[in-house]
């Protein structure tokens, strides 16, 4: 008896769990237990299968399109509810978490952690395409997390004071361990080559953490010699200071205590919160025009004239107004999903 997963449409119960049922495939007939409803069980399993690509692309389009990493890995998480196994959601949650990194708490060690506990799903064979492209992705933008951090903490060049350098290091230290862990996991996969060329941006991320001189606004100059026990970050400091040359700029603190002093942003990774809902709103608005234009033109038939040569008008200017919009909005689409984060 092989027992597979439905799906019942017929529900009027909005919560997705309470219309999932099994199914048993060899059966010649099914009922959905809540409602009653008849189903041929290849008919409940194809509604069910339907039902995951669906709740999968919508979490594809929180992440990709809208860059929602946040609403996306609730939803990714909702669907690993009910298919555990599932390879995309699996994914997407991963890659959901690292893009929910900002400036003061990043994901790295977050990642890593639920790479390690769920290992054995990740190295599956229906696995391979999907973590293969996670993990290329996510060491192609720690190098975005760490420029973008760097334009965060300093004023050209130099940064605000030192509590934004230490938070700087310990990205990079983050960044350093994570890029290892991509580097190994790459090699449990077969992708030998891919980790190797890691090296050399381990080798380049080690340098610039530890070959650095850094500067401050007052024009101190900072080594990074590495942590203490208690994780503290230690530095030898020159005694020797520089002409920053930095002349009517407003200091800025990771926590300003008062109100000359600027508070640095946290975002690190681009969202398309506003223009994604600016989609929609084009999308509906499209749907709207378009129906108002129909409704025009079906008027126009059966009004004498004038009057429905004016109906007509309006009819196609609606109409027209509509499949611009819904037009529009797609390419619009297009071209967020095509933005990076």
């Amino acid at each position: 008896m092989a027992m597979k997963k439905g799906f019942c449409i017929k529900c009027r119960s909005a919560e997705p769990r309470r219309r999932i049922f099994m199914v048993n495939s060899e059966s010649l007939k099914c009922y959905c237990p809540r409602c009653m409803a008849e189903y041929k069980p290849k008919n409940a399993i194809n509604h069910y299968n339907h039902y995951i690509r669906y709740v999968c692309k919508r979490a594809d389009t929180s992440l990709y399109t809208a860059k929602r990493p946040d609403l996306a890995y609730d939803q990714f998480g909702q669907i690993l509810e009910f298919e555990n196994d599932f390879p995309r959601a699996l994914i997407g949650r991963l890659t959901s978490l690292f893009y929910l990194s900002t400036l003061r708490r990043s994901r790295f060690k977050d990642v890593m952690t639920l790479m390690s506990l769920d290992a054995d799903r990740y190295h599956l064979v229906g696995s391979h395409d999907y973590y293969l492209n996670f993990l290329k992705t996510v060491n192609g933008d720690c190098e975005t997390y760490r420029v973008r951090a760097f334009k965060l903490l300093t004023f050209k060049n130099y940064f605000y004071d030192m509590e934004c350098l230490k938070l700087y290091v310990r990205r990079l230290q983050e960044i350093i361990d994570f890029k290892k862990c991509i580097q190994k996991e790459l090699k449990l996969i077969g992708e030998e080559d891919a980790a190797n060329a890691i090296d050399v941006e381990i080798l380049d991320f080690q340098e610039r953490l530890n070959k650095t001189t850094y500067y401050t606004v007052d024009g101190h100059t900072h080594l990074f010699k590495g942590f203490e026990m208690n994780d503290a970050v230690l530095f030898l400091d020159s005694k020797e200071s520089i002409d920053s040359s930095i002349i009517k700029y407003r200091p800025a603190s990771l926590n300003p205590v008062d109100k000359n002093t600027n508070k640095i942003k946290d975002q690190i990774f681009r969202n398309n919160r506003t223009s994604y809902a600016i989609a929609v709103g084009e999308l509906v608005g499209g749907i709207i025009s378009a129906n108002i234009g129909i409704g025009f033109l079906i008027t126009s038939i059966f009004t004498k004239k004038p009057l429905s040569l004016a109906m007509l008008i309006l009819g196609i200017f609606f109409t027209i107004l509509g499949g611009f919009f819904i037009f529009w909005q797609y390419l619009f689409k297009k071209m967020l999903s095509k933005r990076s984060f």
